[in-house]
């Protein structure tokens, strides 16, 4: 077996390979007497993009058959000749967010009956996709945001606020395609893969309310820019609803969930000599009491013995509840939490990771431990960890998984490798 650290890091890539979504897209559906738009948005427009552009070009022998639009994070290099590149900020928004969605929309807008609208969709684009009404100023929607993303707030909580303060999302796209036909195919980064909050739904119905957004800010101790209370309190700005004409016409699969990569990888990995368990892709809640139930499970599996290695993977959503002032992402904070419970196990390393290469506002993936992680240093952990600078004492002590964008996104990634006693040095 190789180093357990490169063994986790080989883990991990072998899930990103398995992510990929070129036999699970299916054949695009082009308009035959009107203009078919396809539009790729999110951390994995990319390879969405790629995918049906390949796909297209053989059916079409090398024609390209529709107008296209790549919307993806600022950085990200598009290979495709025939999608147009627009790019956005995540996880909060820019003015590039608004400029490349008002594209989008005009783009939707002149769509007829006989038209196609193709939404390739993937997580991120709550943030990609923006485009708030009139009377919200940019940077009132980015502050309402932030509080959310540092509150603690699940993912379905951020993006109800989100969908009630936007033109676009929440079926809102839909609607401004309506009467074309609407096609979206999504890779899920969602707990439950629930269509409406996958990239707050821009072409689904919403079951969400004003109500529960509001309830939401008041729940996280939130007080919204006046333009938003008011925007909030006007029943005609609702989102769009399950039975609404706009969405007669409207068709919605899931190309790819965080199950089936996990299953993906289990069964790629099943001719190794490791025992694999795969303990759920549904966890969530705070990212560092995540991390001291899982140290609890290690260090009771270590204690039993093992006569070969055990990997234990796992997926979801782990919050962080911000009170400090440092960096790092769920998946980082995970790491360091979980190397403080473990407390220099000898048997017991794991990574964590954002599967979309980018854990929260840094520029890693996430983070790997060791048993030497926190050894002599416990006290410097704390003091980061205390201050949600996780991201800060992995720069300084090492351990950062840097990886740069995955182009797909599944949400987190998790695995404990648990070595057996005879294996360590």
């Amino acid at each position: 077996m190789s180093s357990p650290e490169n063994l986790l890091r080989k883990t991990f890539a072998d899930f990103i390979q398995q992510c990929d979504i070129k036999e699970a897209l299916g054949e695009i559906p082009i308009s035959q007497g009107g203009r078919t738009l396809i539009l790729a948005i999110g951390k994995g427009a990319i390879q969405l993009a790629q995918a049906s552009e390949a796909q297209l070009l053989k059916r079409f022998q090398g024609k390209f058959p529709a107008t296209a639009y790549v919307l993806c994070r600022h950085g990200e290099i598009n290979p495709c000749q025939h999608f147009k590149t627009l790019f956005g900020s995540h996880p909060l928004p820019d003015q590039n967010s608004i400029d490349s969605t008002r594209v989008i929309m005009e783009q939707t807008a002149s769509l007829g009956i006989q038209d196609n609208l193709v939404c390739l969709l993937s997580g991120g684009g709550s943030a990609l996709l923006c485009h708030p009404p009139a009377s919200i100023r940019l940077q009132e929607k980015i502050s309402t945001c932030d509080a959310l993303l540092r509150s603690g707030a699940d993912i379905t909580e951020i993006n109800c606020v989100r969908k009630h303060i936007s033109t676009v999302k929440g079926g809102q796209l839909a609607r401004q395609a309506y009467p074309a036909n609407v096609y979206c195919y999504a890779i899920s980064d969602v707990v439950g893969d629930i269509p409406e909050v996958i990239a707050s739904g821009p072409t689904v119905a919403d079951s969400s309310s004003q109500a529960d957004a509001i309830d939401i800010l008041k729940r996280c101790q939130i007080t919204p820019a006046a333009s938003i209370a008011q925007y909030l309190s006007d029943s005609k700005n609702e989102t769009v609803k399950l039975g609404e004409r706009c969405l007669e016409r409207n068709h919605f699969s899931i190309l790819l969930s965080p199950k089936q990569a996990f299953s993906r990888l289990q069964s790629y990995l099943a001719e190794q000599d490791i025992d694999i368990h795969f303990l759920g892709a549904e966890f969530t809640g705070e990212a560092r009491e995540l991390a001291q139930s899982h140290a609890r499970l290690a260090i009771n599996a270590a204690n039993n013995q093992p006569a070969k290695a055990q990997l234990y993977i796992s997926g979801g959503e782990a919050t962080v509840t911000v009170s400090g002032a440092g960096k790092g992402g769920p998946n980082t904070e995970y790491a360091l939490a979980l190397a403080l419970a473990l407390n220099g196990h000898p048997q017991i390393y794991a990574l964590a990771a954002d599967s979309d290469g980018i854990d929260g506002v840094g520029g890693n993936a996430g983070a790997i431990i060791n048993p030497q992680s926190v050894l002599g240093r416990r006290i410097d952990a704390e003091q980061h960890l205390l201050n949600n600078d996780s991201y800060g004492f992995f720069r300084r002590h090492g351990g950062l998984l840097e990886t740069g964008p995955t182009y797909t996104n599944v949400n987190d990634f998790r695995a404990i490798l648990i070595l057996p006693a005879s294996a360590v040095i």
